[in-house]
């Protein structure tokens, strides 16, 4: 689902908010937005369309927490949460996934400025 203009307007920017954090720190959530941007996609859209995965992953964790809360399992409340995964599913530390982000998934900014120095070492 999309999200759409019927949402609660804050709720709508925290999301964009977290979606732009996310894209810098999430590798899953920096690859879906290269993707978007290599698309054609504008900045906001790509934004709202990685607002709308962080939601669905909230979603999910939310929807497991309250299974095992109307279950009553506290050994699986303690394992509910998100955790970073790279693109092969394995898991990794926020500095890593922040490292692999710069390596792979550059800004416009960093990809112009290798686009110089590529062709100054060329020269």
């Amino acid at each position: 689902m999309k999200i759409t203009k019927a949402g609660k307007k804050l709720l709508k920017k925290y999301y964009c908010i977290a979606a732009e954090t996310a894209r810098q720190w999430d590798v899953e959530a920096a690859e879906f937005y290269h993707r978007l941007m290599n698309n054609g996609k504008h900045h906001n859209q790509a934004i709202c369309a990685v607002a709308n995965m962080l939601a669905r992953r909230v979603y999910a964790v939310m929807k497991r927490r309250d299974e095992a809360l109307a279950r009553n399992d506290i050994k699986a409340l303690e394992n509910i949460g998100y955790e970073m995964r790279n693109l092969e599913g394995n898991p990794i530390v926020p500095q890593k996934a922040r490292e692999i982000i710069l390596r792979d998934y550059p800004s416009k900014k960093v990809q112009k400025e290798r686009a110089i120095m590529k062709k100054e070492k060329a020269a």
